[in-house]
């Protein structure tokens, strides 16, 4: 029992030396209430020096070096000031709504910044597609029935497709045309002559049909031998439009449709600008196809336009996009011959084997993938069959000749198809 006795008494000892020892670094009460005060006291001091260090007469101009010295050290652990002193100095609530704006005007600089430079590498890219003369900024303007000389001298000028309304006015009156400013739509390059325009606007105009499928030098050839425009002048305002738009190629970017009441003295311009317009129209009009589409607008306008050339049938066209849809996923090539005639310019004879490779990238035949551009003008009937293909199983098609869509599966069915015409 003695052993056990002296045993616990050496216990209690040393609890009561470690309670000891442990008190003593306790504060009291009136301890605890002297440390608050002394820190109390030593943050006003730091409040009081960072005033006289911070605070700028109204007067004063701050140089760009302090204003960048203040803004860095209010998010930055590494200042000697603390944050909340310099948000405490002059009027806080101020101050606090004055570095908000600030960081808001940054941020909104900062992003404009970045979109301009991302809208410039896009341009960049696309113009090393395209060979292009200087960009013409062009203006559209829309006259309305019963708009008089005075109405519509406001809305060029609004338009900014001239500089002076009353040139214009001028211009009207003095070839007695007030009654012969014909209603419609109209594309001038801007600062454009109040003479030209009176031109235009008192011009006849001409109703015409691109039909789809027709080649953009197609257009132009046919219209120049009508002497509508002069040879070129429609496949420059194609360029000038494309280059507007950053459109990566021109050939099939615009809608073969009738176009009416066509300015004879701006027939190329007008006409690119609606071709692309509508078409621009139709792929709002598929926005929620476009959004799931595995392929890009592009994509979409080279096949749309390879379709175009193989049949003017709208029925059929989902069955020959199945096809391509169906060679894309196997990886082989599309052998599409419209290609090769694009290329060459070969859309009657018969095509020879040596023409094929004498396309280059347009030889579907030889090269997997797409060609680099489309080869004609599309429909929303091609456009839309390239976005809802027809599901089946087949590799190859051809045509009768009543012009029956015939399809096979295999290349030996394709050759048994052809043997029977």
């Amino acid at each position: 029992m003695s052993q056990r006795q002296d045993k616990i008494t050496r216990i209690h000892k040393s609890i009561s030396r470690r309670t000891a020892a442990y008190s003593e670094h306790i504060p009291t009460r009136e301890s605890a209430k002297a440390r608050v005060e002394q820190k109390r006291a030593a943050e006003r001091e730091r409040l009081k020096s960072t005033r006289k260090t911070v605070r700028v007469s109204p007067n004063a101009k701050a140089s760009p070096g302090r204003e960048h010295q203040s803004r860095t050290s209010h998010g930055s652990t590494s200042s000697k000031t603390p944050a909340r002193n310099l948000r405490t100095t002059g009027h806080p609530h101020k101050k606090r709504t004055m570095s908000t704006r600030k960081l808001i005007l940054i941020s909104t600089l900062i992003l404009l910044s970045f979109a301009g430079l991302t809208t410039s590498i896009l341009y960049a890219l696309s113009r090393n597609v395209i060979e292009r003369e200087p960009l013409r900024i062009v203006r559209k303007v829309v006259i309305d029935p019963g708009d008089t000389a005075a109405v519509i001298a406001e809305k060029l000028l609004a338009s900014q497709i001239i500089g002076d309304s009353s040139r214009f006015i001028e211009e009207v009156t003095a070839l007695d045309a007030a009654h012969r400013l014909r209603e419609g739509t109209y594309y001038f390059p801007a600062d454009s002559s109040p003479e030209e325009v009176t031109r235009v606007l008192t011009d006849e105009v001409v109703d015409l049909t691109i039909y789809p499928g027709e080649t953009l030098g197609g257009i132009d050839e046919r219209l120049s031998t009508r002497g509508l425009i002069e040879p070129g002048s429609f496949l420059d305002a194609m360029k000038q439009v494309c280059a507007q738009h950053q459109l990566p190629f021109c050939e099939g970017f615009f809608v073969g449709a009738p176009y009416q009441s066509l300015p004879r003295g701006n027939i190329a311009s007008t006409l690119a600008h609606r071709g692309v317009d509508r078409f621009f129209s139709l792929v709002r009009s598929y926005s929620d196809d476009l959004s799931v589409s595995e392929f890009s607008i592009a994509e979409l306008v080279i096949m749309a336009s390879m379709i175009q050339r193989e049949t003017n049938d709208i029925s059929q066209m989902p069955a020959i996009a199945g096809v391509i849809m169906n060679r894309i996923k196997q990886d082989e090539a599309l052998g599409i011959d419209a290609t090769t005639r694009y290329a060459l310019d070969e859309w009657s004879r018969k095509l020879e084997q040596e023409d094929f490779p004498a396309s280059g990238d347009y030889d579907t035949r030889r090269r997997k993938g797409l060609p680099p551009t489309g080869i004609g003008t599309i429909s929303p009937g091609s456009f839309e069959a390239v976005l809802h293909p027809e599901e089946h199983e087949y590799l190859f098609y051809l045509h009768d000749s009543e012009g029956t869509l015939k399809l096979s599966r295999t290349y030996s069915e394709h050759l048994e198809e052809a043997r029977s015409l």
